[in-house]
């Protein structure tokens, strides 16, 4: 038999040829469930942030309609390269799949929100002439509220484990294709 998968999106594998003691739908299925899992992690990886911030603190906003980068203003807002660097060190260090799936509680995600606000407004102090920004208090406002945004949303996502019980729960793979268990004498009878 001759069957055709045309239907199948470009990036799905084609169905496996049938193994003995095993139906290829089985085996299809349980392709399709690992590439679901891929797909779901991918999605909630926290890594994928860093990218908007660095787009968010060089001025810039995605346009919800085109999914494309675009200036807030006339301009881009001048922002040093160290400054930069130093920011994304912080928050690639943060921002990780270690962070999301752990087990923190609202006082652990306070004391480490308050120790990520005081070491940012430590290093733009310390660093302002290399950062130049010099008494612009409204620019390091905005430095520290996408910083802390995007951090805080990536711990309250560990807030009591909740975020590795999601991705635990959705990537449990339950054996859909059981063999059949023996029937009784009275399903025998009635070929239930």
């Amino acid at each position: 038999m001759n069957e055709s998968y045309e239907y199948l999106p470009d990036n799905v594998p084609m169905p496996p040829p049938g193994m003995p003691g095993q139906k290829s739908d089985e085996i299809f299925s349980a392709i399709m469930q690992e590439k679901r899992v891929e797909t779901i992690l991918e999605q909630l990886n926290p890594e994928r942030l860093i990218v908007e911030i660095e787009f968010r603190l060089k001025g810039w906003k995605k346009n919800q309609f085109t999914r494309k980068w675009e200036l807030i203003g006339k301009k881009e807002v001048p922002i040093s390269d160290d400054l930069l660097v130093d920011m994304l060190s912080i928050a690639s260090s943060v921002l990780t799949n270690n962070t999301s799936i752990s087990n923190y509680t609202p006082d652990e995600i306070n004391k480490l929100m308050r120790h990520l606000g005081r070491t940012i407004i430590d290093m733009m102090r310390e660093k302002a002439h290399i950062y130049q920004i010099f008494g612009g208090y409204a620019e390091r406002d905005r430095i520290l509220w996408i910083m802390g945004s995007s951090i805080f949303s990536t711990f309250k996502r560990a807030l009591g484990g909740l975020e590795s019980k999601r991705t635990f729960d959705s990537t449990l793979i339950r054996d859909q294709y059981q063999p059949p268990q023996q029937k009784g004498a009275l399903a025998k009878l009635f070929n239930i």
